[in-house]
C-alpha cells in the first residue's frame, strides 16, 4: 500500500516528528536529500486530485515531491525523472541525483 505521510527524525530529542502530507500517495519510490531539501521520486502514485478508472494507483514514475524544510511544504514536480522506470535506489553525487537508470 502507498502513503502520502512523512516524518523527520530529530536526533537531539530522539524522536520522529510528522511532516505535512505529500499531495501524492506513493509506493515503491526512492527518497534522498539534496541541497537542504528532501526528494521522493517515482514509484506508483495516486494524486489526490486525480479521478481515474485505472485502478487505485496510476504510474507517475517520472514525478517527484520535494520537501522544503524552511517553508514546511511539499512541491509536486511532474516529469522530474524523465525515464520510463522509477529509480530503485538514488544517490547524490556531485550535487546531481543519480541511479543506474539515469541522472537528474
Amino acid at each position: 500500500m502507498g502513503t502520502s505521510l512523512a516524518e523527520v527524525y530529530d536526533p537531539v530529542l530522539d524522536e520522529w516528528k510528522p511532516l505535512p502530507s505529500m499531495s501524492t500517495m506513493r509506493y515503491k519510490c526512492a527518497g534522498i536529500s539534496r541541497q537542504g531539501k528532501f526528494y521522493v521520486v517515482g514509484g506508483f502514485a495516486r494524486r489526490g486530485n486525480t479521478d481515474t478508472h485505472q485502478g487505485p494507483y496510476i504510474m507517475e514514475r517520472s514525478s517527484a515531491e520535494v520537501y522544503d524544510p524552511e517553508r514546511d511544504t511539499w512541491n509536486y514536480i511532474a516529469r522530474m525523472w524523465d525515464l520510463d522506470v522509477s529509480p530503485n535506489q538514488i544517490v547524490n553525487v556531485d550535487d546531481k541525483l543519480k541511479c543506474m537508470e539515469g541522472t537528474y
